[in-house]
């Protein structure tokens, strides 16, 4: 890949770097290719390293955070959400994982019975339904698991819902999108 670099940033990699100007008054170059000596590169690694620290010990400063107590009584994985996203820690208890199902009706059926048959597998794992609609393209069903409450395991359950609409046989085309997102 290429990156654009500062004249101070060439200045610094003359040796190392294979650079292009690019434009004169501006001072910018366009870097093509980087060869670091092993010695460079584990200098350069152990500064980025006290960089990210000394950025984290800022930021918990500002936001008062307490790194130990954090390491001894939150999980890893709450920490590395709250150290990676930006969020404060009183936002994490409304990041969940969502999932948002995309059903479509594939039969030629009566649409007010297929209609009956997903809510009724949406309703036992207490998915509800966000929208309907019938259109041109047919009727579509948008459902969100993990959104009005916290279901654990999430990924599973939906792919159980998955299941259990492929086992009914009513003729449905299932979409799935699964992520962390902020449901406050």
């Amino acid at each position: 890949g290429q990156t654009c670099i500062s004249g101070a940033c060439v200045a610094q990699l003359k040796d190392y770097a294979k650079v292009e100007l690019v434009d004169i008054e501006k001072d910018a170059s366009i870097m093509h290719t980087i060869e670091l000596p092993d010695d460079v590169h584990a200098s350069l690694m152990i500064h980025q390293k006290k960089l990210a620290k000394e950025r984290s010990r800022v930021r918990n400063e500002q936001i008062g955070r307490n790194d130990q107590i954090e390491e001894d009584f939150v999980h890893p994985s709450i920490l590395q959400l709250l150290m990676h996203s930006g969020n404060k820690s009183t936002q994490i208890a409304q990041m969940r994982n969502l999932c948002v199902f995309f059903i479509a009706m594939t039969s030629n059926g009566n649409a007010v019975n297929w209609l009956q048959e997903v809510q009724g597998v949406l309703d036992s794992r207490r998915c509800p339904i966000l929208q309907i609609i019938d259109d041109d393209k047919g009727v579509h069903v948008i459902a969100a698991l993990n959104l009005h409450e916290s279901v654990p395991e999430a990924a599973t359950v939906s792919l159980d819902i998955c299941r259990d609409l492929v086992g009914k046989k009513v003729g449905c085309a299932i979409g799935l999108a699964l992520g962390s997102t902020f449901c406050g």
